[in-house]
C-alpha cells in the first residue's frame, strides 16, 4: 500500500490533504404541468423554469413555492 494515505477525522473542516469539495445546491424541482420535466434552475430564481437537458421553458404558476 505503499502512496497511500490514511483518510482524516471528518470531524473538523477539511484539509488540503483531502482534497478539493464542490456544494452542488438542490434544483427548483418546479415540475412543468403538462410534462414529466422539472426545473433545473437554482431554488429562488427569477423568472419561467427551464429544463436545461431539453431547453423547454413554462412561466411560474401564481401562488407557486418550492
Amino acid at each position: 500500500m505503499t502512496g497511500r494515505t490514511a483518510v482524516p477525522s471528518r470531524s473538523g473542516p477539511a484539509t488540503a490533504d483531502e482534497g478539493a469539495r464542490t456544494h452542488i445546491s438542490a434544483p427548483c424541482w418546479i415540475a412543468e404541468p403538462a410534462d414529466v420535466l422539472h426545473c433545473t434552475e437554482p431554488p429562488g430564481h427569477d423568472g419561467d423554469h427551464y429544463h436545461a437537458y431539453t431547453r423547454t421553458q413554462w412561466p411560474r404558476r401564481e401562488g407557486e413555492t418550492q
